[in-house]
């Protein structure tokens, strides 16, 4: 061979050979790589809170102190976009979710009493649900609701519900600042009552002030219908 022959095949014709033959190989490798797939919600990786707190309205607009997230993640640690959430009350036989839930991307089965929401793309659904006691007897146990995901229906996580409006009328006034000392006092019930533990510390103790500041703070004056159920 030549040294014009060599002197070209090791410089620009070499090159282009070499980008060539670069650019047919990662074409290849990418038509033959399958991307990969997201597995199930996962209980253990994904994060959901112990108590969830059901709280009223004030024109119309739900009050923040409600506010939870939940994320969804797969047991690789994978966060999941556009998965269903649902927390099912049904378990709950003294409290339980308005018919009408006026946060946004929220639906409700009434007759299950099951409000529903969906991850955004960082794989968390937002929600502040409202709600109120329904019966005063029997109450809740601790865990009553059940936090499912995906379409498999994944339980996340058993978790305690409080409830702010302890009649389900007229929002949070001072007749459900009476009814947490019923709920509190421990000659009125044998054990403390899930319902009014709004510091999610497991006792009625210390929990009066989170009422009065729902009653003074005035964000959850107003009631809903409670889900019917059949």
């Amino acid at each position: 061979m030549s040294r014009e022959k060599i002197a070209r095949f090791l410089g620009g014709d070499f090159a282009m050979r070499a980008a060539w033959v670069c650019l047919v190989a990662i074409g290849t490798l990418s038509a033959g790589t399958t991307p990969a797939l997201s597995g199930p919600p996962d209980p253990f990786q994904s994060t959901v809170p112990s108590y969830i707190d059901l709280v009223g309205t004030h024109a119309g607009v739900p009050d923040p102190a409600g506010f939870f997230m939940v994320t969804v993640r797969d047991a690789a640690g994978a966060t999941l976009t556009s998965v269903p959430v649902t927390i099912d009350f049904s378990g709950c036989s003294d409290l339980g979710p308005a018919a009408v839930q006026p946060y946004g991307g929220l639906t409700i089965h009434c007759a299950n009493k099951i409000v529903s929401g969906t991850t955004d793309a960082g794989g968390v659904a937002r929600f502040i649900i409202v709600g109120s006691v329904l019966h005063r007897n029997p109450p809740s146990t601790t865990g009553c609701a059940v936090v499912r995901a995906g379409t498999e229906n994944v339980v996340l996580r058993n978790v305690s519900v409080t409830a702010y409006d302890l009649d389900g009328v007229n929002g949070v006034d001072a007749n459900d600042l009476s009814l947490w000392f019923c709920d509190y006092c421990p000659l009125l019930c044998s054990t403390p009552h899930t319902r009014a533990d709004y510091d999610h510390n497991g006792t009625i103790s210390l929990d009066f002030p989170q009422q009065i500041a729902r009653y003074f703070d005035e964000t959850s004056m107003n009631s809903y219908f409670a889900a019917a159920t059949e």
